[in-house]
């Protein structure tokens, strides 16, 4: 009778324990693939600022940026939709990276932590 309780106090422990990895483990996952999309639209849209750079091609207008300022408040938030759509009739200051201005905002949604 002992060792039957004994075993599933243990038995009890044991799985809250694997629960308490497991929901570790899934907030990890689910932290690295919204960083992982948050990038990839990172570079996708610095890329694209940084192309306005050259006078051949044109400055972003409302009609570019607003698809890309949808995609940003669910990927971001109201503050990178806001900062996209400020870049309407803008060029970028480089051709090869985008400037401070630019990538500043982004900067508290793509630390690793």
């Amino acid at each position: 009778m002992y060792w039957e309780l004994t075993f599933s106090i243990l038995a009890f422990i044991i799985s809250c324990f694997s629960l308490f990895i497991s929901i570790i483990h899934f907030r990890r996952k689910r932290k690295d693939d919204l960083f992982k999309l948050r990038f990839e639209f990172y570079k996708k849209i610095s890329n694209a600022w940084t192309s306005t750079y050259n006078k051949n091609n044109s400055e972003f207008d409302i009609v570019d940026l607003t698809p890309v300022a949808e995609e940003a408040e669910f990927l971001f938030g109201k503050d990178i939709q806001k900062h996209i759509l400020s870049l309407e009739n803008k060029r970028a200051k480089h051709d090869l990276f985008p400037d401070d201005n630019f990538s500043e905002p982004f900067r508290k949604y793509l630390k690793l932590r």
